[in-house]
């Protein structure tokens, strides 16, 4: 069995660094631990208007990149335009995944990291017509069995395993049936089958 641990942020704090080596040490005789830590962005205290716009640059241009990483291509848009409201209700709300339309965010905190890879997920798939042409080679019902190839890797990849996982869980609460088959599809796969299949995937647009 292998695990692995990401943590968002650098553990400091001798007394958990320790914890960690003697629960890593016990879990060794039944399993392989792999510990990842993932730099979280600071915010500064009292951090002025320009400081968090410079801060949600940063974060954006991750999101995207770990997008296009994953996934394989590259946004053809130089800027997306986007309308957020935050805490507006318990499930997002959003509009404008077409790439004629600006984007329109209402979410809670919680919903945030996954809101925006998802529907940037929309966005790309609709750039490059992927659902169109891959449904009947690849027998797709539904375009969100596209990108769930590697939306769980990529929320993953830069907030860490629990963002992932909460998301899976959060949209499977969705009334509509292709968001739980879409992620029971994916998951029921390995990483690097993911990976394999997607690139297929790819191969067939470009």
């Amino acid at each position: 069995m292998n695990i692995t641990v990401i943590s968002v942020g650098k553990i400091k704090e001798k007394y958990f660094t320790a914890a960690i080596d003697e629960y890593s040490k016990r879990l060794s005789r039944f399993a392989k631990l792999n510990i990842i830590e993932v730099a979280d962005e600071k915010i500064p205290d009292n951090a002025s208007e320009k400081e968090m716009e410079q801060i949600k640059e940063k974060e954006g241009n991750k999101i995207i990149k770990s997008i296009e990483e994953n996934l394989g291509l590259k946004f053809n848009e130089e800027e997306v335009k986007i309308d957020i409201c935050e805490g507006y209700q318990d499930k997002g709300n959003f509009s404008g995944s077409s790439i004629k339309d600006n984007m329109v965010f209402r979410y809670n905190n919680r919903c945030k990291c996954g809101t925006f890879y998802h529907e940037l997920s929309h966005r790309i798939i609709t750039e490059y017509d992927m659902f169109e042409k891959l449904k009947e080679k690849f027998n797709l019902k539904d375009e969100h069995q596209i990108f769930d190839l590697f939306l769980y890797d990529a929320i993953e990849e830069t907030y860490g395993a629990e963002a992932a996982l909460f998301r899976v869980e959060y949209e499977k609460t969705f009334p509509e049936s292709e968001f739980k088959e879409s992620w029971d599809y994916a998951l029921s796969m390995n990483k690097e089958e993911r990976k394999n299949i997607l690139k297929e995937m790819v191969n067939v647009v470009k």
